[in-house]
């Protein structure tokens, strides 16, 4: 999300497989008001009294985002056909 100050700062955090590198790349509007989606890789990260800044490198560009204690962090893991069983939970990352 936008900050006053002109940064950004990370309401979710989505950490993909390895076998997914690259997918979606860039620097695009995301699904809430004012909101941007950012995929990349991460190039960089510092420590802050607010959290982690990344900076995270794509195609044509980068972004400098604050990933702060309040961030929501998620992470796409390579299951396999066995994992599905009846009562297992299947979802989407917002899930």
């Amino acid at each position: 999300m936008p900050q006053p100050d002109g940064s950004k700062k990370a309401i979710q955090v989505t950490i993909f497989a390895e076998s997914q590198r690259g997918l979606g790349e860039g620097f695009r509007p995301w699904d809430r008001p004012s909101s941007t989606m950012t995929n990349g890789t991460v190039d960089a990260t510092v420590a802050g009294i607010n959290g982690q800044m990344l900076t995270v490198k794509y195609e044509n560009g980068e972004q400098k985002i604050l990933v702060g204690p309040d961030a929501v962090i998620r992470a796409y893991v390579v299951g396999n056909k066995s994992e599905l069983t009846p009562g297992a939970h299947v979802g989407h990352p917002a899930c």
